[in-house]
């Protein structure tokens, strides 16, 4: 499976919702239920509320990538990530997520300086 780098910089291909979700792995989605649960505060997950085809995905999205206003803002704006959009630095939306999220911060961060 190629990385799937949301809009936000989470990269998608990583996360265990997808790569179950991905290979019908019913044994994976009921350990990913189980993290939901313990992890992610989504106390009524189950295998069949878990499964995700990634942001960029044309199927489920699992928990609050089904709602995301990153994914919302920029389908709306047409870029591929956040680091294309011209309101990368001042984006508030964004700017709380990355705070929280190294991990997808380093990934747009990364995008930004291939950009220039």
């Amino acid at each position: 499976m190629t990385d799937m780098i949301a809009y936000c910089g989470l990269n998608c291909s990583k996360c265990p919702a997808l790569i179950a979700t991905a290979a019908n792995d019913i044994e994976g989605l009921k350990a990913t239920a189980k993290m939901a649960r313990e992890q992610w505060g989504l106390a009524d997950a189950t295998w069949e509320t878990v499964k995700c085809t990634g942001c960029k995905g044309s199927g489920v999205r699992v928990a609050d990538c089904a709602d995301c206003k990153i994914r919302e803002c920029a389908e709306a704006k047409g870029v591929e990530t956040c680091a294309h959009c011209e309101e990368y630095e001042s984006c508030e939306i964004l700017s709380s997520f990355i705070a929280e999220s190294p991990d997808a911060k380093a990934n747009l961060e990364a995008i930004r300086a291939s950009l220039n």
